[in-house]
């Protein structure tokens, strides 16, 4: 929410750093960068939603209850430590269908140190939505991008990409012509225009800017993110994005010279034809926005984040390689199990460490080294195994797998649904978080 906030203020303040800007441009662009100079400030955010969902969806009454009308209420803590050093605290109540939801987001931002640096964004979602059970926090590690880079090329890309973007700023104002946008004045109140037209070709400059200079730093985007930058670009460029009337906002200043208010109108159109929908889908977004507390917050709280409570988003959407991509998560009740030797997939089947997973659903494991025979209880259950069989015994019973045991590491490895499923257990393989999820009865 705040990287599309600032985005769109970007796009329309960024009009007035033409040669030759109006009187109105001039004090707006003045209030701006006073504005920028600020160390902290509060912002309370209300956004009102509405969307023309096209003749298939708006049958469907759980896309009419969450989309047709929706509203969001941001409280936002922003504070600035030093030009490459920034913190943001997000709360958000999102409202749709008679029903509430509570999201949190936070910025870590720290590009002081060349071989260190830090570019991490957290978010909270509402337990019904997340996607992994156990998990609390998802991420983002922007610093991720400067892997495989040296510390002289990682120096050069942190000179262009200050804290809070305004390197970069200088860098696409330098090759975009702002003279086709519309800034006015009436009364206490600046309105800013921008036409679709003018926002696709400063998307179009902002992508190939920021690519250009990774490349110039040495970075290397991977095909899937190429991808996915081309296919925005191409979008927001030759489809008709925002709409005929593209974006409009309206600003006040305070007293003080820094802006106090903020409303922004934009319609969103998806065409059918990019996006595969059985029609065309419009959003409309009216953004209120007041700011205060300038320069009084001195500190922001940021989630604890383990292993255990968070999970990492460019690793689950494959965007980075840091070798986890294929590792296999193993939940029971919702609680991620540790283990010390990974899980692995043999022939379809997914091996964990047996005594670390009965342990997890409650049994009780004794091994015998001389015959190998491991016995695991649990209640008026009592599995017998000898490592390396494909028997199972289940109080007396034999019961074959398909996979045998083995050792690796130190730790004996069995194929996790049928334990699991051997102890009454419900098994469930989510192949797009490469999750095994267990629930006891």
């Amino acid at each position: 929410m705040k990287k599309t906030f600032c985005l769109i203020t970007s796009i329309i303040l960024a009009a007035v750093m033409l040669a030759g800007c109006t009187a109105e441009q001039q004090e707006l662009w003045d209030a701006y960068l006073k504005t920028g100079e600020i160390s902290s400030y509060g912002a309370d955010m209300t956004i009102n939603f509405s969307a023309d969902l096209g003749e298939e969806l708006s049958s469907d009454p759980m896309a009419q209850a969450m989309l047709k009308d929706a509203t969001a209420d941001v409280a936002m803590k922003y504070l600035k430590k030093s030009e490459k050093e920034v913190l943001i605290e997000a709360n958000a109540n999102f409202k749709a269908g008679g029903i509430g939801f509570d999201f949190g987001l936070w910025y870590d931002i720290n590009l002081t140190d060349a071989e260190n640096p830090k570019a991490l964004i957290i978010y909270k979602f509402p337990e019904m939505i997340s996607n992994i059970p156990g998990i609390e926090y998802y991420y983002l590690d922007g610093a991720e991008i400067f892997q495989g880079l040296s510390k002289e090329q990682t120096e050069e890309l942190l000179t262009l990409m200050s804290s809070d973007g305004t390197k970069l700023l200088e860098e696409i104002t330098a090759d975009f012509d702002f003279s086709q946008i519309d800034v006015t004045k009436e009364d206490e109140k600046y309105t800013a225009k921008i036409s679709n037209e003018i926002i696709g070709k400063y998307f179009e400059v902002v992508f190939s800017t920021f690519a250009k200079s990774f490349a110039e730093a040495g970075g290397q985007l991977n095909e899937l993110s190429q991808e996915q930058l081309k296919s925005t670009v191409d979008m927001l460029t030759n489809a008709n994005f925002f709409g005929e009337d593209g974006i409009k906002a309206d600003f006040t200043i305070n007293e003080d010279g820094f802006i106090k208010d903020m409303e922004t109108v934009l319609n969103i159109n998806l065409n059918s034809e990019l996006t595969g929908a059985p029609s065309d889908i419009k959003f409309a977004f009216d953004i209120k926005t007041t700011y205060y507390d300038y320069n009084l917050i001195d500190d922001i709280t940021l989630p604890e984040l383990t292993e255990e409570n968070s999970a990492n988003l460019m690793n689950m959407a494959g965007m980075v390689g840091d070798g986890k991509e294929d590792e296999i998560l193993v939940t029971v009740n919702g609680e991620l199990v540790e283990f010390d030797v990974a899980p692995i997939k043999v022939n379809d089947r997914t091996m964990v460490p047996m005594r670390k997973i009965f342990e997890a659903l409650g049994a009780q494991v004794e091994y015998e080294d001389e015959t190998r025979l491991i016995t695991a209880t649990a209640g008026e259950k009592v599995i017998k195994h000898t490592i390396g069989d494909f028997v199972v015994y289940i109080n007396g019973e034999a019961l074959e797998m398909d996979v045998s045991s083995f050792e690796t590491e130190g730790r004996t490895l069995v194929p996790v649904r049928f334990i699991s499923n051997a102890l009454g257990a419900e098994v469930n393989w989510h192949e797009e978080f490469q999750l095994v999820e267990i629930t006891t009865q």
